[in-house]
C-alpha cells in the first residue's frame, strides 16, 4: 500500500514530496530511500513493494529541483545546505509518528553488588536503514554527520567524494559570476559530469551509464523527470552537499558498530569502475568500523535497482536487512527468553 506526502521545505518556499509504501502484515522495519541525480522516488515503486512484501515499510521524497516537488525541474535553492538533509529527516518524522511501531518491552530482574534486586527494561530495537542511491549517498552520509537515528546504512552506486572540489567551486563561481544562478552553463556540466560518458565511448543514448538494458533507457528517456538541466545554483549545491564532509572525517566519525553494505555495478562509470569505492573502503577498513560488507555486480552501471543484477541486488539487499534485523533482536530475545524462566 501507498501513501503520499506533501509537506513544507526547509527553506520556506517549496513543497516537498513524499511517498510510502507499508506492508499489510507488521512492521519489521523503516528503509529510508533517497534517489540519484536526475532522478525521482516514484521509479522505485517496484523496489519498494518488495521491501514491503518482506516486511519492510520503504519511503523516500523527491529531493529539491527533483521529481513532484520541483516547481521547476532543475532548479534548487536554499537558504544553507543542510535544508536538503533536513527535508529528508522531516519525512522520517512524519512516517514514524504514522506509522509508529510500539516496541515491545520486558522487565528483567537483575542483581546489583549488594546483592539486592533490580529491574529493568529491555526495549525491542526497531530498524531504521538508510538506502541512498548514487548521488543519494551524498546526502545520506551527511545526513548521519547531523542526526543519530539510523542504525544500518545501505550505499548504493556510490560515486565517492569528489577528485577535485576546489576546481569545481571555481568553475561553479565563475559561472555564477558571468551568468548568474538561473542560467544553465553546459562547460559546467561538462566538468561535473565528465564520468558520466568518458568511458562509454560508442555509446549515442547520453542515459547509457545508468543501464545496459534497452528497455530500461527507453523508460529513462521517456520520463521527463529524468531529463532535464541544472541550474548553476543547482550545481553549485550539489557540489556543495559533496564538500560537505570528506573522506577522512566521514571515516573517522563513523560509527564502530554500525552494520554498512555498499553495492555497486562493476561498470559504473559514475564511480570509475569503483575505483572511487575501493578508496572509500581501504578507509572504513583502515578505521575502527567493524561491521562493513560490499558487493560488486559484474553485468550492471549506475542504476543498479535497473539493469541486468537487479534481481540480485535486491535479494542481497534483503539479506542484508534481514540480517540486522535478526541481529539487533538477539539480545533482546535472549533476555526475553531468561525473563520467563
Amino acid at each position: 500500500m501507498f501513501k503520499e506526502y506533501r509537506y513544507p521545505s526547509a527553506n520556506q518556499t517549496d513543497t516537498v514530496y513524499g511517498l510510502v509504501c507499508y506492508p499489510d502484515s507488521s512492521i519489521r522495519g523503516y528503509i529510508q530511500i533517497i534517489h540519484d541525480r536526475y532522478d525521482h522516488i516514484s521509479r522505485y515503486c517496484d523496489l519498494m513493494k518488495q521491501l514491503a512484501n518482506d516486511g519492510y515499510l520503504s519511503f523516500g521524497c523527491d529531493l529539491l529541483g527533483h521529481g513532484k516537488t520541483a516547481a521547476s525541474l532543475g532548479v534548487i535553492e536554499v537558504n544553507h545546505s543542510w535544508q536538503l538533509i533536513e527535508d529528508i529527516h522531516q519525512l522520517f518524522l512524519y512516517v514514524f509518528n504514522d506509522f509508529k511501531k510500539i516496541p515491545a518491552t520486558i522487565a528483567v530482574n537483575q542483581s546489583d553488588k549488594k546483592g539486592s534486586q533490580t529491574v529493568t527494561h529491555a526495549v525491542e530495537p526497531i530498524l531504521h536503514g538508510m538506502l541512498g542511491i548514487g548521488f543519494g549517498c551524498v546526502l545520506a552520509r551527511n545526513y548521519m554527520m547531523k542526526y543519530k537515528d539510523v542504525n544500518a546504512l545501505i550505499l548504493c552506486s556510490d560515486e565517492g567524494f569528489p577528485a577535485h572540489p576546489r576546481r569545481s567551486a571555481m568553475a561553479c563561481r565563475k559561472a555564477m559570476k558571468e551568468k548568474g544562478k538561473n542560467s544553465y552553463a553546459s562547460e559546467l556540466k561538462a566538468l561535473l559530469e565528465e564520468n558520466k560518458q568518458i568511458y562509454l565511448e560508442g555509446e549515442k543514448d547520453t542515459h547509457a551509464y545508468r543501464s545496459s538494458k534497452r528497455q530500461e533507457l527507453r523508460k529513462i528517456n521517456n520520463d521527463s523527470a529524468c531529463n532535464f538541466e541544472y541550474t548553476v545554483r543547482a550545481y553549485t549545491e550539489l557540489l556543495n552537499q559533496q564538500m560537505l564532509i570528506d573522506l577522512e572525517t566521514w571515516t573517522a566519525a563513523f560509527p564502530k558498530y554500525l552494520p554498512l553494505y555498499i553495492m555497486a555495478g562493476m561498470l559504473d562509470p559514475i564511480s570509475n569502475y569503483t575505483k572511487n569505492i575501493d578508496s572509500m573502503l581501504i578507509k572504513l577498513k583502515a578505521s575502527s568500523a567493524q561491521n562493513i560488507f560490499y558487493k560488486y555486480y559484474a553485468n550492471s552501471r549506475h542504476d543498479l535497482f535497473f539493469d541486468k543484477d537487479s534481481s540480485a541486488a535486491i535479494k542481497d539487499l534483503l539479506l542484508f536487512l534481514n540480517n540486522c534485523v535478526r541481529a539487533q533482536r538477539e539480545p533482546f530475545e535472549r533476555l526475553k527468553k531468561l525473563n520467563s524462566n
